[in-house]
Protein backbone atom coordinates (compact mmCIF):
# COMPACT_ATOMS: atom_id res chain seq x y z
CA UNK A 1 0.00 0.00 0.00
CA UNK A 2 1.16 3.56 -0.63
CA UNK A 3 1.87 6.26 1.95
CA UNK A 4 -1.54 8.00 1.74
CA UNK A 5 -4.84 7.20 3.40
CA UNK A 6 -6.87 4.57 1.61
CA UNK A 7 -9.67 2.09 1.92
CA UNK A 8 -9.62 -1.38 0.37
CA UNK A 9 -11.38 -4.69 0.83
CA UNK A 10 -10.68 -8.38 0.39
CA UNK A 11 -13.39 -10.88 -0.51
CA UNK A 12 -13.49 -13.86 1.84
CA UNK A 13 -15.01 -17.05 0.49
CA UNK A 14 -16.46 -18.82 3.52
CA UNK A 15 -19.70 -20.36 4.68
CA UNK A 16 -18.92 -19.64 8.37
CA UNK A 17 -21.26 -17.03 9.81
CA UNK A 18 -20.14 -14.88 12.73
CA UNK A 19 -16.40 -14.70 12.02
CA UNK A 20 -14.51 -11.55 13.05
CA UNK A 21 -11.30 -9.82 12.15
CA UNK A 22 -8.89 -7.60 14.05
CA UNK A 23 -5.69 -5.62 13.42
CA UNK A 24 -2.68 -5.44 15.69
CA UNK A 25 -1.97 -1.78 14.68
CA UNK A 26 -4.07 1.34 15.29
CA UNK A 27 -3.17 2.84 11.87
CA UNK A 28 -4.84 -0.12 10.12
CA UNK A 29 -8.55 -0.23 10.96
CA UNK A 30 -10.51 -3.30 9.92
CA UNK A 31 -14.13 -4.40 9.92
CA UNK A 32 -15.92 -7.25 8.24
CA UNK A 33 -19.29 -8.46 7.05
CA UNK A 34 -20.15 -12.02 6.03
CA UNK A 35 -18.17 -11.80 2.76
CA UNK A 36 -15.45 -9.16 3.03
CA UNK A 37 -12.74 -7.64 5.22
CA UNK A 38 -12.56 -3.85 4.86
CA UNK A 39 -9.33 -1.98 5.57
CA UNK A 40 -8.89 1.72 6.32
CA UNK A 41 -5.24 2.72 6.45
CA UNK A 42 -4.08 6.06 7.92
CA UNK A 43 -1.56 8.23 6.04
CA UNK A 44 2.06 7.29 6.67
CA UNK A 45 4.41 10.24 7.16
CA UNK A 46 7.40 8.38 8.59
CA UNK A 47 10.58 7.37 6.80
CA UNK A 48 10.46 3.63 7.43
CA UNK A 49 8.02 0.96 6.23
CA UNK A 50 5.44 -0.42 8.64
CA UNK A 51 3.37 -3.58 8.92
CA UNK A 52 0.09 -4.64 10.50
CA UNK A 53 -1.23 -8.18 10.94
CA UNK A 54 -4.96 -8.69 10.39
CA UNK A 55 -6.36 -11.85 11.95
CA UNK A 56 -9.61 -13.58 10.94
CA UNK A 57 -11.05 -15.79 13.65
CA UNK A 58 -14.17 -17.68 14.71
CA UNK A 59 -15.02 -18.72 18.25
CA UNK A 60 -11.48 -17.97 19.44
CA UNK A 61 -9.74 -19.98 16.74
CA UNK A 62 -7.53 -18.17 14.21
CA UNK A 63 -8.35 -19.18 10.63
CA UNK A 64 -6.23 -16.71 8.65
CA UNK A 65 -3.66 -13.95 9.02
CA UNK A 66 -2.94 -11.26 6.47
CA UNK A 67 0.04 -8.90 6.64
CA UNK A 68 -0.56 -5.33 5.47
CA UNK A 69 2.62 -3.43 4.51
CA UNK A 70 2.68 0.32 4.08
CA UNK A 71 5.67 1.94 2.38
CA UNK A 72 7.60 4.75 3.98
CA UNK A 73 7.56 8.34 2.85
CA UNK A 74 10.51 8.73 0.47
CA UNK A 75 13.22 11.27 1.31
CA UNK A 76 16.36 12.54 -0.37
CA UNK A 77 19.09 14.39 1.49
CA UNK A 78 22.25 15.63 -0.17
CA UNK A 79 25.48 16.00 1.79
CA UNK A 80 26.45 19.10 -0.08
CA UNK A 81 27.70 22.08 1.94
CA UNK A 82 25.51 25.15 1.49
CA UNK A 83 27.27 27.99 -0.25
CA UNK A 84 30.01 25.86 -1.79
CA UNK A 85 30.59 26.17 -5.51
CA UNK A 86 32.23 24.27 -8.33
CA UNK A 87 35.87 25.25 -8.67
CA UNK A 88 36.59 27.97 -11.24
CA UNK A 89 39.60 25.94 -12.37
CA UNK A 90 37.38 22.92 -13.19
CA UNK A 91 37.41 19.46 -11.68
CA UNK A 92 35.06 17.05 -9.97
CA UNK A 93 33.40 16.74 -6.62
CA UNK A 94 31.33 13.97 -5.07
CA UNK A 95 27.98 14.57 -3.41
CA UNK A 96 26.63 11.92 -1.04
CA UNK A 97 22.96 11.03 -1.55
CA UNK A 98 21.14 9.81 1.55
CA UNK A 99 17.76 8.25 0.82
CA UNK A 100 15.45 5.42 1.75
CA UNK A 101 14.49 5.00 -1.91
CA UNK A 102 15.48 1.67 -3.41
CA UNK A 103 15.82 3.15 -6.90
CA UNK A 104 16.88 6.57 -8.16
CA UNK A 105 18.61 8.11 -11.16
CA UNK A 106 20.19 11.45 -11.97
CA UNK A 107 18.39 13.69 -14.47
CA UNK A 108 21.24 15.47 -16.26
CA UNK A 109 20.82 19.22 -16.79
CA UNK A 110 20.19 20.09 -20.44
CA UNK A 111 22.69 22.40 -22.20
CA UNK A 112 24.72 22.67 -19.01
CA UNK A 113 28.32 23.51 -18.18
CA UNK A 114 28.31 20.71 -15.61
CA UNK A 115 28.20 16.94 -16.08
CA UNK A 116 26.40 14.86 -13.45
CA UNK A 117 26.75 11.10 -13.13
CA UNK A 118 25.49 8.54 -10.63
CA UNK A 119 28.71 7.08 -9.23
CA UNK A 120 27.06 4.38 -7.11
CA UNK A 121 23.90 3.87 -5.02
CA UNK A 122 24.86 6.65 -2.61
CA UNK A 123 27.01 9.12 -4.57
CA UNK A 124 26.81 11.42 -7.57
CA UNK A 125 29.81 13.08 -9.20
CA UNK A 126 29.69 16.64 -10.53
CA UNK A 127 32.32 17.50 -13.15
CA UNK A 128 32.96 20.86 -14.79
CA UNK A 129 35.65 22.24 -17.10
CA UNK A 130 37.60 25.34 -16.18
CA UNK A 131 35.53 28.50 -16.51
CA UNK A 132 36.46 30.71 -19.44
CA UNK A 133 36.54 34.39 -18.52
CA UNK A 134 35.51 36.01 -15.26
CA UNK A 135 31.72 35.91 -15.61
CA UNK A 136 30.21 33.24 -13.33
CA UNK A 137 28.21 30.55 -15.09
CA UNK A 138 24.48 30.13 -14.49
CA UNK A 139 23.45 28.12 -11.40
CA UNK A 140 22.46 24.55 -12.19
CA UNK A 141 19.74 22.51 -10.47
CA UNK A 142 20.63 18.85 -10.08
CA UNK A 143 17.53 16.62 -10.08
CA UNK A 144 17.01 13.07 -8.95
CA UNK A 145 14.16 10.84 -10.15
CA UNK A 146 12.86 7.49 -9.01
CA UNK A 147 10.26 6.56 -6.43
CA UNK A 148 10.08 10.25 -5.56
CA UNK A 149 12.13 13.30 -6.49
CA UNK A 150 14.87 15.44 -5.01
CA UNK A 151 17.09 18.29 -6.14
CA UNK A 152 19.81 20.74 -5.13
CA UNK A 153 21.50 23.69 -6.84
CA UNK A 154 25.20 24.07 -7.67
CA UNK A 155 26.82 27.43 -8.41
CA UNK A 156 29.92 28.41 -10.29
CA UNK A 157 32.74 29.55 -8.01
CA UNK A 158 33.40 33.23 -7.43
CA UNK A 159 36.86 34.75 -7.25
CA UNK A 160 37.35 33.95 -3.54
CA UNK A 161 35.10 30.92 -3.09
CA UNK A 162 37.89 28.40 -3.65
CA UNK A 163 40.39 29.67 -1.09
CA UNK A 164 41.66 26.91 1.15
CA UNK A 165 40.37 24.11 -1.09
CA UNK A 166 42.48 21.83 -3.23
CA UNK A 167 40.75 20.68 -6.41
CA UNK A 168 42.15 18.55 -9.18
CA UNK A 169 40.90 16.43 -12.04
CA UNK A 170 40.03 13.50 -9.75
CA UNK A 171 36.67 13.30 -7.95
CA UNK A 172 37.21 14.90 -4.56
CA UNK A 173 34.75 14.87 -1.67
CA UNK A 174 34.09 18.10 0.19
CA UNK A 175 36.32 18.51 3.23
Amino acid sequence: MGTGSMEEYVYVGTDIAGWTCSSDQSWCKVRNDEQCVYFRVSPHERYSDREAVVTASFEGKVYAKLTIKQRAKIFFYFEYPDGKAMPVSGGSIKVKVITNSSYWEVIPPIDSWITVTKTDDSTITLTAPAREGSTPREDQTIRISGEDAGSFTITDGGESSNEGYEYDDKPTPWD
